[in-house]
């Protein structure tokens, strides 16, 4: 595959996960900058691509235009990979490929910046069609603009667009640094994992955690079950007669997994770890679980403390609304004094949840949420 720093005085697609869910939250396009700074230094001319948010046809609330200002404030900030800093201003020019990517294309080759910023790609709708000729069609415009294509989007990894799957079939390619150093840090999940080995699963949906239940559940030697999905399990081991169980009262139960979450308590007894007592809140005569206990919260760092790794995925309560975030910030700052433990937290809402002098303890905080589970699930 070719590499990165092989790509010198050239025109270079770069497809970065700049999605963000607010525009104070920058820690993806943090996470691209040493890519960016280092196509930059081999003299190359770097054009951003990314998706944003969920817009129906051409919605200026998500244009990527409003992303200009913060890439600049992110370039100007990170200390430069370039020896001539100096030599370069860190404006980032937008183009809008849909009006034209002929006049795209002109507009790049004839500015003096060297960083550009494409309109949201999903303003498109082929970008991610279901057919991959029409995906193709949309991926041959993008690839018309550029000599090379980097992949630095690892959170949109697991989902087939045509900027991030088909370009990939036109354009020499390689992945981003960021993207790199994803794999490099899961993979000591998935093939090299030092043992004991504990996972904390938890967040809103079993559907799509089950898969990777399933697939950590031979390697792992606990896995801490808590969040919403705790309350689908705590339902199954109630059918299946379990004692001293905390009651769910009203709290929401995907009935759907019922069948599998029973069968999995039923071959793996001693490795799933369930909630024993709840936080609860009544809503409109209505009691709902919002966070897990004390006890239980005792009972999950009894079993880290004994960890050599631990990956983390899910926000253990209803942590938007305090005081139902404390669990998950305890939790947090427990898992981040562990010296000894190889500590990887799984993005997504997890990673937006805890504050940064929690994220700067662990050793790796994936940048992708279903990307990352998708990854670890193969």
């Amino acid at each position: 595959m070719l590499k990165i720093n092989e790509i010198y005085n050239s025109i270079v697609l770069v497809r970065v996960a700049f999605d963000l869910p607010s525009l104070d939250d920058t820690a993806r396009i943090k996470d691209a900058i040493p890519t960016i700074e280092l196509l930059l230094s081999h003299k190359n001319k770097v054009i951003l691509t990314t998706k944003w948010g969920r817009p129906k046809g051409q919605d200026l609330e998500f244009s990527t235009q409003k992303l200009v200002d913060v890439i600049e404030s992110e370039l100007a900030t990170t200390p430069k990979t370039s020896s001539s800093p100096l030599e370069r201003s860190t404006k980032v020019e937008f183009v809008d490929q849909f009006k034209s990517f002929v006049q795209a294309k002109t507009q790049i080759l004839n500015s003096k910046n060297q960083v550009f910023l494409l309109e949201n790609t999903h303003f498109e709708a082929d970008e991610k069609s279901k057919e991959s000729e029409k995906r193709t069609i949309i991926a041959q415009k993008y690839a018309s603009l550029a000599d090379y294509f980097v992949d630095e989007a690892f959170p949109s990894s697991h989902r087939e667009e045509a900027t991030n799957t088909e370009i990939k079939e036109i354009l020499p390619w390689t992945f981003g640094l960021a993207y790199a150093n994803e794999i490099v840090n899961l993979d000591r999940l998935r093939l090299d994992v030092k043992k004991p080995f504990v996972v904390v699963m938890a967040g809103a949906k079993l559907e799509t955690k089950l898969s990777l239940i399933t697939k950590m559940l031979p390697k792992a030697d606990k896995i801490l079950v808590g969040g919403l999905l705790g309350f689908t399990f705590i339902q199954a081991a109630k059918d299946l007669d379990y004692a001293d169980l905390p009651d769910i009262y009203d709290s929401y139960v995907e009935v759907d997994f019922l069948d599998q979450a029973k069968e999995l308590l039923k071959t793996n007894p001693e490795k799933l770890i369930l909630p024993i007592d709840i936080v609860y809140e009544e809503v409109e005569g209505k009691k709902f679980g919002r966070d897990i206990g004390l006890k239980t919260l005792e009972l999950f760092e009894s079993e880290l403390q004994k960890a050599q790794t631990i990956f983390w995925n899910g926000t253990l309560g209803f942590y938007e609304k305090p005081p139902f975030d404390k669990a998950t910030h305890e939790l947090g700052f427990f898992i981040a004094k562990l010296e000894t433990a190889f500590k990887v937290l799984g993005g997504g809402d997890t990673g937006s949840s805890l504050p940064q002098e929690i994220l700067d303890k662990l050793d790796f905080v994936s940048m992708g949420g279903g990307a990352t589970l998708e990854y670890l699930s193969r």
